[in-house]
């Protein structure tokens, strides 16, 4: 379930993201772009997506020679390092190659977008952040025409980073506010469903424009010990399911049999609430005194 997420939707452009093999034709060691993200809560990170294009229009994996995902401190409003020439702020870095494991990237769409998603269970990688305010740099290892440009994102919260790395290893980050943002998901585990609840209508689907779709569940006791039992079912829309994922808890009460019929039920609440007015009423009969006859 995605605790920051800002897709490319209506923007055609983006902010370079690659250390360079040829500085010499770049005209620089690096360009980086890093974007900004905030937790109020300790939050296990589950993978993380970004949205890119390759200038030369070349794949992912024949265009970066490694992919580099990093999170460093925040420090004054720009990252505190970069995984260039100053990596050791970082909180985790990890380089792989684009078709390493737990890394997954699709290309489509008009103009051409590149989702990467990397996995860190998948990736053998784990990442546990403490509330604060972090940045998180993506970039590849490659040359200059086969550079990556980094999407930007008018859902963003209000500008990012970034940083040319000059041919003499200078440079430093500077605040951007050439988009709103950049381009990402970050996604953490969520328990969802459980063995006792299914969807018997299906579990996916289609609704029309402004409109619904129904879902049936169907929960089971089975061979469950008696108490309460909750989860939550998880409803994403969009391609892939990367859109709007939003929960909804579900709740199930399984009593044990031999005690389910001691259980209070409205009607019988009813009735006995019936009888102690009745008994009142009898009482209050019983205590008028007797009517003396004239």
């Amino acid at each position: 379930m995605p605790f920051y997420e800002a897709d490319s939707q209506g923007v055609g452009g983006g902010l370079r993201s690659t250390i360079y093999t040829d500085p010499a034709t770049a005209g620089s060691q690096a360009q980086l772009a890093a974007d900004n993200f905030s937790l109020a809560s300790s939050t296990s990170v589950a993978s993380i997506v970004f949205q890119s294009f390759v200038v030369s229009s070349q794949p992912l994996d024949v265009a970066a020679q490694t992919l580099t995902f990093s999170v460093y401190p925040d420090a004054g409003g720009v990252p505190a390092g970069n995984p260039h020439n100053q990596p050791g702020p970082a909180i985790w870095s990890f380089t792989t190659l684009p078709t390493g494991p737990g890394v997954s990237f699709v290309t489509g769409g008009s103009p051409s977008v590149t989702r990467t998603e990397l996995n860190l269970a998948a990736a053998g990688q784990a990442l546990t952040l403490a509330p604060g305010n972090y940045w998180l740099v993506v970039n590849t290892v490659g040359t200059f025409a086969n550079r990556i440009a980094w999407y930007g994102s008018g859902r963003g919260t209000g500008g990012f980073a970034s940083l040319t790395v000059s041919s003499t290893g200078t440079g430093s980050w500077q605040p951007n506010n050439g988009f709103p943002g950049l381009a990402m998901r970050l996604n953490q585990s969520e328990n969802c469903g459980a063995a006792w609840l299914a969807a018997t209508s299906g579990d996916s689907g289609t609704a029309p424009a402004n409109g619904s779709a129904t879902v049936q569940l169907t929960a089971s006791a089975g061979a469950l010990t008696p108490g309460t039992y909750t989860t939550d079912i998880c409803v994403a829309s969009g391609p892939d399911g990367q859109r709007s994922l939003q929960r909804v808890s579900i709740t199930m009460v399984v009593y044990d049999p031999e005690n389910a019929r001691k259980i209070p039920t409205l009607s019988n609440i009813a009735l006995g609430v019936l009888g102690l007015l009745m008994a009142a009423l009898g009482v209050i009969a019983r205590r008028r005194p007797p009517q003396r006859r004239r």
